[in-house]
């Protein structure tokens, strides 16, 4: 009997001090109830963390919480978070209750809205612009993030104006800093290494960019270990590109700050100016993201691109000098044109042909009629056609392309008419024979052995059969004039022909051989331009050569239009 009444009087007593505790922390149940059930109405799991320590009477304990300065940015969404399962709970405000939030009471007026769980801070500064002064399709996206927060990554996403949902086109670790220090105190003619101290941790540092002035070292630390800053010493390794035999101790040189906030930036290229787009910037942490509100922007093309001045003047230069010396041309003035050998020679080529009787072959090249070096060789063709109708001497044009021989047959008859001898003009003087590369070049040098031409002209673009033809017009004993802007081609030519047009030779030979003041004035100014381009050349090589010799970058052509 005594045992059963000491057993009743133990249950009565440890009954009585569970129901004071349970008592005792109604308040946090009952607040954690309120945010499961508003929960459920997102359909979103929400297992608040509660706070260790004890309810007070008129407390509520709630999950350590970061106030959101603009309350249209969000911590994740719905849709998102079904797909991707973050810890992400629903908007809440609390009207008359007091908080206790990172160890301190606060009221909800003080407090306002919050998201529950909601540790992320957004990007700062977050931007969406269109880049100026280019040729347009390009969007710069920039933002900043204080560089204590921590976070694993950032994820760019773009929507444009044709599709429905955003699109991740960027992925940004943000788990590591990289940093830049420009050394400005260097000798280009110096390479160094650079010690970097962060702490008790120490690394040597290589310059990614050694120039005149300014040498930069580029390293990434660990953005949870940041240091409040980095000594920076260096050391000289190598003069004139040659290893020192000893190196001396590092010297300090300066100290670098880590920044509160580090800068993020992207340039979205490749875009279409008629369509509207939209960024915004997710920043990760421990399974949770938050997103910054999407900005609209379009790219668009400016009038002028700034970077391209010096090619505006440079074109100005070019019209203006030609339009004189067309000018110069038309009344009457002499301009003086370099004697080019091969065109000299035209008409005592013809003229050797004309005193043996035999024929005169022309071969205006393998391609077709939109290659530039085709329409020249069919304006030499016009001169020599020409030449021919006069003299009354045959004329032989095989051509590898049917629009070739129609656009030929109309020079050549041309020619004809103009020197009084239409009658003399035959269709068959201009023939087609293949297509094919070889095939032409077998058909082409069939006719030189059989026919004998005394003159050969060669004057177009030519490629492997060009050897080929010259050698079988060399074995033959005839004149031959070449001429092509193919460089690779000019070396067989030299070798095996007497007179050879080598590159804009070739171009300018309708205009030495008309002598019309148009072609002559235009000849004349891209001289003139040409000139100038080569005193620029010459000026930049004398001022960047002086600027290194005396140390003086002011002289620096190139620094000069980079301060620009």
């Amino acid at each position: 009997m005594k045992n059963i009444l000491i057993f009743l009087l133990t249950v009565f007593i440890t009954t009585t001090i569970w129901a004071g505790e349970v008592k005792k922390l109604e308040p946090v149940k009952k607040d954690v109830k309120e945010i499961e059930k508003t929960s459920e109405n997102l359909k979103l799991k929400v297992q608040p963390k509660v706070i260790a320590k004890e309810a007070k009477k008129g407390e509520v304990l709630v999950p350590e919480q970061k106030k959101l300065d603009d309350s249209s940015n969000k911590v994740g969404t719905e849709e998102e978070a079904k797909k991707e399962d973050p810890q992400v709970v629903e908007e809440k405000k609390y009207e008359s209750k007091t908080f206790v939030l990172n160890s301190k009471k606060q009221t909800a007026k003080s407090l306002g809205t919050y998201y529950l769980k909601g540790n992320l801070a957004l990007p700062e500064n977050f931007k969406v612009e269109d880049v100026p002064n280019d040729g347009g399709g390009v969007i710069e996206i920039t933002w900043e993030y204080h560089s204590k927060n921590n976070p694993e990554k950032f994820e760019l996403l773009r929507k444009s104006s044709k599709e429905e949902k955003f699109s991740k086109i960027k992925d940004f670790d943000a788990s590591f800093i990289t940093y830049s220090y420009k050394d400005k105190t260097n000798k280009v003619w110096e390479s160094y290494e650079y010690k970097v101290e962060a702490g008790s941790k120490s690394f040597i540092v290589i310059p990614s960019i050694n120039k005149r002035k300014e040498a930069v070292a580029s390293w990434k630390f660990p953005a949870k270990t940041l240091p409040k800053k980095f000594i920076i010493s260096r050391r000289v390794i190598a003069k004139y590109k040659e290893a020192v035999k000893t190196k001396k101790d590092f010297k300090l040189i300066g100290s670098l700050e880590s920044p509160k906030n580090v800068t993020y930036s992207f340039r979205n290229n490749s875009l279409n100016d008629d369509l509207s787009y939209e960024y915004k910037v997710r920043v990760k942490k421990d399974g949770l993201y938050a997103e910054t509100k999407a900005k609209k922007v379009s790219s668009e093309a400016a009038w002028f691109d700034m970077k391209k001045l010096v090619m505006l003047l440079a074109g100005i230069f070019l019209v203006f000098a030609i339009v004189f010396f067309i000018r110069m041309a038309r009344s009457g003035k002499e301009l003086y044109i370099r004697r080019i050998a091969g065109l000299d020679a035209v008409d005592d080529a013809v003229g050797r042909a004309t005193e043996m009787g035999r024929e005169i072959m022309f071969v205006p090249g393998i391609t077709d009629i939109d290659d530039p070096q085709t329409i020249a060789g069919l304006t030499i063709l016009g001169r020599v056609a020409k030449l021919t109708a006069q003299y009354k001497t045959p004329l032989s044009v095989p051509v590898s392309r049917s629009m070739v021989m129609i656009t030929g047959r109309e020079i050549v008859k041309e020619s004809y008419l103009s020197a009084g001898r239409p009658e003399n003009f035959q269709d068959g003087m201009i023939y087609y024979l293949t297509d094919d590369q070889f095939g032409f070049a077998a058909g082409v040098d069939g006719i030189m052995v059989r026919e004998k031409p005394a003159t050969i002209f060669l004057q177009g673009a030519f490629y492997a059969e060009s050897l080929i033809l010259a050698e079988t017009g060399h074995h033959i004993g005839a004149i031959q004039i070449s001429g092509t802007a193919a460089p690779s081609q000019l070396p067989f030519f030299i070798t095996a022909c007497d007179y050879t047009l080598m590159g804009e030779e070739l171009y300018a030979a309708s205009a030495y051989l008309s002598r019309e003041p148009q072609l002559l004035g235009s000849l004349r100014g891209q001289d003139a331009g040409k000139a100038m381009i080569l005193l620029a050349i010459t000026v930049g090589i004398i001022l960047e050569t002086a600027s290194y010799i005396f140390d003086m970058p002011g002289l620096s052509i190139k620094e000069f239009f980079e301060l620009k």
